[in-house]
């Protein structure tokens, strides 16, 4: 059997949508630190509605929780036929990924990831009903999680001009795992107006090789993410608690 995942899914929190069906070998990168502070005050709910022009595709729950020196981040996505649940486990502090769980529920059924990360490697075990695959690939020491980028975004030095590059790992996708570069430019401040209310905010660039993507922070301590745009859908926020 094959799960048959939507755009919505796909794509979500980055670059999925492009990678999914990618077969490109993995690129080792020496990776970068960009962690400067890690902002939020946890626990913390965001909400969002993801919008196609001006219709309304679907839903997303953001949680974040903090225990025993680890960082728990949730992702729970919604739409008319499919749900999508990620549970990323980070060091709260320096953001390197610890494990990923991942269940994406559709009309063919269920695809479930359990992801692991031990010293230099990581092993990424997929399963359905018919079907389990297991992958192992070394990562670099400096390097995060694609499941964290729109948490880990939040933790940079927000200042006009600010560049980094670092070493993203792929890992809870239907394609093979694998570390990309992912490059970051802080454009400048934004005035943007979403359900939750108006917000002064910083305009950050995401480059790959698949695409540009676009965030807005709250120029706020917590840097909430206020708009998200991935190339196929926009994020805005409806609350924040």
């Amino acid at each position: 059997m094959t799960l048959r995942v939507g755009r919505l899914f796909v794509g979500l929190p980055l670059l999925a949508l492009a990678v999914a069906a990618c077969e490109s070998e993995t690129v080792l990168l020496s990776g970068q630190t960009v962690v400067s502070n890690t902002p939020w005050e946890a626990p913390e709910e965001a909400r969002y509605r993801l919008m196609d022009g001006d219709e309304v595709k679907g839903s997303a729950i953001f949680r974040i929780e903090i225990q025993d020196g680890k960082v728990r981040f949730t992702q729970e996505f919604e739409s008319e036929e499919f749900s999508d649940e990620v549970e990323a486990v980070a060091d709260s502090e320096t953001m390197r990924p610890r494990s990923i769980e991942r269940v994406v529920d559709g009309p063919e059924g269920a695809r479930r990831w359990q992801v692991e990360y031990q010293g230099g490697s990581v092993l990424v075990v997929q399963r359905t009903e018919d079907d389990d695959r297991r992958d192992e690939i070394t990562v670099p020491t400096r390097s995060y999680d694609s499941w964290t980028d729109v948490f880990l975004w939040r933790t940079i030095d927000f200042r006009e001009g600010y560049e980094a590059t670092y070493a993203d790992v792929l890992s809870a996708t239907l394609a093979k795992p694998q570390v990309i570069s992912q490059s970051l430019k802080v454009t400048g401040k934004e005035t943007v107006e979403v359900p939750a209310g108006t917000f002064e905010t910083w305009r950050l660039e995401i480059r790959s090789p698949d695409g540009t993507q676009r965030a807005w922070y709250a120029d706020t301590e917590t840097r909430p993410l206020v708009r998200y745009d991935n190339g196929s859908l926009t994020f805005e926020l409806l609350s924040l608690r």
